[in-house]
């Protein structure tokens, strides 16, 4: 038979022996119940582990071990608790559940349990209320005033701020050098903290930390009223100081808000005179650490890319506007400004006696208005991450405002959100 000639197939050609097929059928088989019990294996340990009820935990300010638990329906609350080793302060009739006091073991035991649909952390309420206060200075106006200010006469003391009575309460802010004795910090929310400053006192001389203070937190001059004060003292009475000093009171920033436990803020006004990367780096180890770092964007006509700590990514770095809403041209731009705020003709605390004002301008006083703004949220709707403060901060600010602004610098004005209230 040739190479092309058809092959004619036998009947038997397909025919394959049952003995050849027997060995390969009982693999298969083997194989089949192998899988079998391994699944079945599985699924008796993965459920503890995967199928757990969530918690919802909104790291308010006030962090508890409280929890409300909600059940599924048909499950019984007396055998849930009894399995779980957990006794109970309420048990609802308006949600098929209870509260509790749990440890972590019995968390844990609750979230394992397969009648349980959620475990939410208990939270406290405060009987809150807008307050408008009618002989505040322009910059706190601005921040919850949605169009221009009408008056343009930033020396008035007759503008009108709204804002939650809560006022930044329970949270801690970090400022560079106060005069805690000044009566806008009333009832010690001003504590002095360390100085790193060799060979000068551990109050504030200069008067830039105190103005500062002042507009974070003061009485009447600042924005969040309630919120706590601690002096870190960076620089000397002349204002300047090294960036290895500065560095040393974030470390000291870190250790006490970690032992606090308070939702923290710090505050830098100032801005060293070029970059400088071991800055940088512990600003963001701050903000890794949950500790929201506002900077000033700095007054210069460079970029702020050229200068730290204004340059650093994860910080909240704040560029300033005067009364009319327009940029001043010593506000730094750049891509790396995130918001501004007002800066010029502010009037705050100064040293010298406790009822001593002054006026100042600058990206640091836009920068402290911020800082008060981030401590009123945070008492207002609850503590969050530093990157989405940052996202909440620009979801609230007016788009557009701005006359005079760069390209590629932000056009972003700070509210309180409460402008509409």
């Amino acid at each position: 038979m040739g190479p092309f000639t058809k092959h004619q197939h036998k009947k038997d050609d397909f025919k394959t022996p049952r003995a050849s097929l027997a060995v390969p059928l009982l693999k298969l088989k083997l194989l089949m119940r192998f899988y079998t019990v391994l699944l079945a294996a599985l699924a008796a340990v993965l459920p503890c582990a995967a199928l757990l009820a969530p918690v919802y935990d909104p790291n308010f300010a006030y962090p508890s071990n409280r929890y409300i638990v909600k059940l599924k329906p048909g499950a019984n609350i007396s055998s849930v608790c009894e399995a779980t080793n957990t006794n109970t302060i309420y048990e609802y009739k308006v949600i098929h559940g209870f509260a509790a006091t749990l440890d972590a073991n019995q968390l844990k035991a609750l979230r394992s349990d397969p009648n349980v649909e959620y475990v939410k952390q208990d939270i406290i309420g405060n009987a809150t209320a807008l307050v408008s206060q009618h002989d505040a200075p322009w910059g706190l106006a601005r921040l919850s005033t949605g169009d221009q200010l009408v008056d343009q006469n930033p020396n008035d003391l007759n503008f009108t701020y709204i804002y939650d009575s809560s006022g930044g309460e329970g949270v801690d802010t970090y400022i560079l050098g106060v005069y805690t004795e000044h009566e806008e910090f009333e009832s010690g929310r001003a504590i002095l903290g360390p100085n790193f400053v060799p060979f000068v006192s551990n109050e504030d001389i200069y008067g830039h930390g105190t103005h500062c203070a002042g507009i974070v937190a003061g009485r009447r001059f600042g924005v969040a009223k309630n919120a706590n004060i601690i002096s870190v003292k960076v620089l000397d009475d002349h204002g300047n100081g090294w960036d290895s000093d500065v560095i040393a009171g974030l470390d000291y920033v870190y250790t006490s808000a970690s032992l606090g436990g308070r939702p923290s803020i710090a505050s830098m006004s100032f801005s060293l005179s070029g970059p400088s990367a071991p800055l940088d780096e512990a600003v963001a180890f701050l903000t890794a650490s949950g500790i929201h770092v506002v900077v000033s964007a700095g007054d210069g006509f460079t970029d702020v890319f050229t200068i730290s700590p204004g340059r650093a990514p994860t910080a909240i770095a704040v560029g300033s506007i005067d009364i009319t809403d327009t940029r001043p041209d010593l506000s730094r731009p750049g891509c790396l400004v995130d918001i501004h705020a007002p800066g010029v003709n502010i009037i705050s605390a100064a040293v010298g006696c406790p009822d001593a004002l002054t006026i100042r301008s600058g990206t640091s006083m836009a920068a402290a208005h911020v800082s008060g703004l981030i401590a009123s949220l945070i008492s207002l709707d609850g503590n969050i991450s530093p990157a989405d403060m940052k996202e909440k901060l620009k979801g609230l600010a007016i788009h557009g405002a701005i006359s005079n602004i760069l390209i590629g610098t932000a056009n972003l004005l700070a509210q309180n959100g409460l402008a509409a209230a």
